[in-house]
C-alpha cells in the first residue's frame, strides 16, 4: 500500500529572509552554471548552496560542496534562518502559472500534497517509475543526503482521483491564509499551507492507501532515498 505520514518540515523563517522568492531555487538538475551563479548572488541563504553548491579550487575529502552544504544547513538552523515546525502535518502546495497554448496564454493552477511516503524498491509495490536512471546523479544525491541527513528536493508523483476526492477533503484548509506566498524568477505564484488536523490527514491517507503513485519527476531522488534508507537500516 502507498503509506503516507505527516512530518515536521524545516522551512525558511520569513522574519529572517524576507521575500521567500529570493531563497528558493529550481530542482538541482536544471540549474546550470549561469543560473547557479545568479542564485548565489540573489541571497546569501539561497537553497542553491545546499542542493547544488559550487566546486572550489582546493576541494578535498574534508572540504567540498557536500561538507559546505552540511555546514550551511546546520548553521542556518542554529541562526534561525531555517526552523522546524513544532507540529506534524502535511503541506498543501499550490502553483499558479501561465501556460502558452495555441489559443494564447491561459492561467493554470495545480495543487500538491507534501507528505512523507514510505519508500519501496521499484516494481515491488505501489510506487511506479516511467524512466531509467543514471549512476552519476544518484551518487551525487546520495553524497548530499549522507552529509546533511535530510532531503531538500521533492519527488513529484501523480495519482488517480477523477472525482477530486482529495481536493474536497482539503478544500477547507485552502481557505486560510498560507504560511507563505511568493513569486519565483519565472513569474510562477507559489502558496504553502500546513494541515495538522489528524482526522483530515487520516482521511487523505486512507484514500491514497490503495492508489498507485506514478513518479513524474524525481526518479534519481527516489532511488537515492531507497538507497539511503537501506544504508541506515544496515547501520542500525
Amino acid at each position: 500500500m502507498a503509506e503516507i505520514r505527516p512530518f515536521r518540515g524545516i522551512r525558511y523563517n520569513a522574519d529572517r529572509v524576507g521575500d521567500a522568492g529570493r531563497v528558493v531555487a529550481p530542482p538541482y538538475d536544471v540549474i546550470d552554471d549561469a543560473l547557479q551563479q545568479a542564485l548565489y548572488e540573489t541571497h546569501p541563504n539561497n537553497v542553491v548552496r545546499i542542493i547544488r553548491g559550487r566546486d572550489e579550487a582546493g576541494d578535498s575529502d574534508a572540504n567540498n560542496r557536500y561538507t559546505r552544504a552540511a555546514e550551511a544547513f546546520r548553521d542556518w538552523q542554529a541562526e534561525g534562518v531555517l526552523r522546524r515546525d513544532e507540529e506534524e502535518g502535511v503541506y498543501l502546495y499550490a502553483q499558479d502559472f501561465e501556460a502558452i497554448t495555441p489559443a494564447g496564454p491561459v492561467l493554470k493552477s495545480r495543487l500538491g500534497i507534501v507528505t512523507l511516503v514510505r519508500v519501496e524498491p521499484f516494481g515491488e509495490g505501489y510506487i511506479l517509475p516511467h524512466e531509467h536512471t543514471m549512476p552519476g546523479p544518484k551518487a551525487d544525491r546520495l553524497a548530499l543526503m549522507r552529509h546533511i541527513g535530510a532531503t531538500c528536493g521533492q519527488i513529484f508523483s501523480l495519482y488517480s482521483d477523477p472525482e477530486g476526492r482529495v481536493r474536497d477533503i482539503l478544500k477547507g484548509h485552502l481557505e486560510g491564509e498560507p504560511l507563505c506566498r511568493f513569486e519565483d524568477r519565472e513569474g510562477v505564484q507559489h502558496r504553502l499551507w500546513r494541515v495538522a488536523d489528524r482526522e483530515t490527514i487520516q482521511e487523505v491517507a486512507a484514500f491514497l492507501a490503495d492508489k498507485p503513485l506514478f513518479i513524474a519527476d524525481g526518479h534519481h531522488r527516489y532511488e537515492t532515498a531507497v538507497a539511503y534508507r537501506d544504508e541506515r537500516a544496515l547501520a542500525e
